[in-house]
């Protein structure tokens, strides 16, 4: 989709700035309202409403610890806008479909596997990569479409019911998958490597942080300047997007602070229009 309309709404897939689902359909909820009718509208489908993935961590066969690890590791990046970041952190981007991560860690053809924590667990990349590095990032948007066609022909009371009372049920039920699927996560692999005596989350210093985030600023500029090549005013949305982010208690433009708030720091979710469940969001959103 990096190729279509919808290449507008991968603002919501920038490389360190929604922390988390809930918190990030929010963000992305508010932007194509005032943004992205005009996408649906290209692709002829009606939207059913946002949602974000958990931040994506990295499952490698070998710690990393720190930025210098990263050098020569053969690394499934999260999609096209991270191949040059890998490549600046000094691994060799390796195209990989999720399904054949498994094998590829475990034969040592694949030395890391980018991917969302909730997920990745039902991949079981932790029993070949047992060493899980906190990167948390990116999230990849998600949407919910239907053919519009179909939709302007059912009747007015359906159309209500999805708009005002299924849409928001649906996405409310994925958020609140996402946001629980991590510490279930968590809890899953942390029982694993005890039984097993390898394995191991790891949380990096702020300045190693900082060293893996500086590569992937460039990605932002990228994006402004596809979307001016595209006809869009990249300046004006990307200034928009992070207004929304800041409305919403996601810092922009600033220092890393891994230790604010321990581990991982608390955010109330509260924000205006649709619901979305509360939301317990890392501090690592928004470093940009």
């Amino acid at each position: 989709y990096y190729d279509t309309a919808y290449f507008k709404l991968l603002v919501g897939e920038l490389p360190f700035a929604l922390p988390g689902a809930a918190v990030g359909a929010k963000v992305m909820t508010e932007f194509v309202e005032k943004h992205g009718k005009d996408v649906f509208d290209k692709l002829g489908v009606k939207n059913m409403g946002m949602a974000v993935t958990d931040p994506y961590v990295l499952f490698s066969s070998k710690p990393i610890r720190k930025f210098d690890d990263m050098k020569g590791v053969r690394l499934r990046a999260a999609g096209k806008a991270w191949v040059p970041i890998a490549q600046a952190w000094g691994a060799v981007a390796t195209p990989m479909q999720p399904e054949e991560a498994y094998t590829a860690l475990e034969r040592g053809t694949l030395g890391a596997m980018h991917y969302s924590l909730g997920s990745a667990v039902g991949w079981k990349y932790f029993e070949v990569a047992p060493y899980v590095t906190l990167i948390n990032s990116p999230t990849v948007v998600i949407n919910m479409i239907m053919n519009k066609v179909f939709f302007e022909k059912l009747p007015a009371d359906l159309k209500t019911l999805f708009e005002e009372e299924l849409n928001p049920a649906l996405l409310t039920m994925m958020a609140e998958t996402y946001e629980r699927s991590v510490p279930d996560a968590m809890e899953k692999m942390s029982a694993y490597f005890k039984a097993k005596g390898k394995g191991e989350v790891i949380t990096l210093a702020p300045e190693e942080k900082a060293k893996f985030i500086a590569p992937a600023k460039q990605a932002w500029e990228d994006w402004v300047k596809e979307a001016n090549k595209r006809g869009l005013p990249g300046e004006a949305l990307l200034a928009d997007y992070k207004a929304i982010m800041k409305k919403n208690a996601i810092g922009v433009c600033r220092p890393s602070r891994e230790g604010r708030g321990g581990r991982h720091g608390h955010g109330d979710g509260r924000s205006g229009g649709r619901r979305y469940p509360q939301t317990r969001r890392p501090s690592h959103g928004g470093e940009m």
